[in-house]
């Protein structure tokens, strides 16, 4: 049962960093469109100012609601940058130990919270986490995950 336990935790690892790539491609391809509609507003500008140059008018305060558009698009911009750079330090990466996050924290699976490892109950919600398993090399004392019969290390036998 371990096994398939293990198993369904690779998996579960996977899909969540699937997701979050998802949601990552998704918030790059919505500020290259927001990109895409400041290039064109900002064509706009140019354009009525051409226009008002070349009928030898004073150029005044007419596009400041496209301005006041541009300056949306940038403030959306900076809104999905930061949820970007948000979901890339939250992310958590597959080990063969278990779901740890980048500083090797075990990550609750109930709220998400950060756990030092060898916590046994999550500091936010108390959920009982589960430590990742693992043994020791008996070669090189590489920690190396259970059920594997060779070492990435050294490539000795685990017994």
């Amino acid at each position: 049962m371990a096994f398939f336990d293990k198993l369904n935790d690779i998996a579960k690892s996977i899909g969540d960093m699937t997701n979050d790539a998802i949601e990552t491609n998704k918030l790059n391809s919505r500020i290259s469109g927001e990109k895409a509609a400041i290039r064109e507003l900002m064509y706009q500008i140019g354009e009525h100012y051409y226009e008002k140059h070349r009928s030898g008018e004073n150029i005044d305060t007419e596009v400041y609601e496209i301005m006041v558009n541009i300056d949306h698009h940038h403030d959306v911009i900076k809104e999905w940058e930061v949820q970007l750079t948000t979901n890339k330090e939250q992310a958590p990466v597959a080990s063969n130990s278990g779901v740890l996050n980048t500083e090797n924290d075990l990550i609750c699976s109930v709220c998400g919270k950060q756990n030092a490892l060898g916590t046994k109950f999550c500091q936010e919600c108390g959920n009982k986490l589960e430590q990742p398993q693992h043994t020791t090399c008996p070669s090189c004392g590489e920690i190396v995950a259970d059920g594997l019969k060779f070492c990435g290390k050294c490539g000795g036998k685990i017994e």
